[in-house]
C-alpha cells in the first residue's frame, strides 16, 4: 500500500449527509424519511470522489439516482431522493473542504478574466 488513503473524505463526508438527514426526519422532510436505511458508502461514494473533477449538481444527481435504483427504489423515489442527497453531499463536501474550494473558485475565475 502506498499509505494514501483516498477515501479518506468519504467517511466524515457520509457522517455530515447522515446527520443533515436524520435532523431532517426529525423535522418532518418526507424525502429525508425517504431514505431512512438506504443511504451507505457505496450510495454516495462516486459522488464524493468525481468532486475533483468537477461532477456537476445534475451528474452528481444522476450518480446516485443510480445506486438508489440499484437499492429497489422507484424512478420517482429515486430521482426525488437523489436531488435532495446531492445537495447534501455537495454541503458536505463544501465542509470538509472549505479552503480548496475557495482556492478552486478563485483559480476558475481567474482564469476567466
Amino acid at each position: 500500500s502506498s499509505g494514501i488513503n483516498a477515501e479518506w473524505p468519504l467517511r466524515p463526508g457520509i457522517n455530515i449527509v447522515l446527520e443533515r438527514q436524520e435532523a431532517d426526519v426529525a423535522d418532518g422532510n418526507a424525502t429525508a424519511r425517504k431514505l431512512i436505511g438506504m443511504i451507505e458508502r457505496k450510495t454516495l461514494k462516486q459522488t464524493v470522489m468525481t468532486q475533483v473533477y468537477g461532477v456537476t449538481q445534475y451528474g452528481a444527481r444522476a450518480q446516485i439516482k443510480g445506486r438508489l435504483q440499484d437499492k429497489g427504489m422507484s424512478d420517482e423515489d429515486a430521482m426525488e431522493c437523489a436531488s435532495y442527497l446531492s445537495v447534501l453531499t455537495f454541503n458536505a463536501v463544501g465542509q470538509l473542504f472549505t479552503q480548496a474550494q475557495q482556492i478552486k473558485a478563485w483559480l476558475n475565475g481567474s482564469a476567466y478574466k
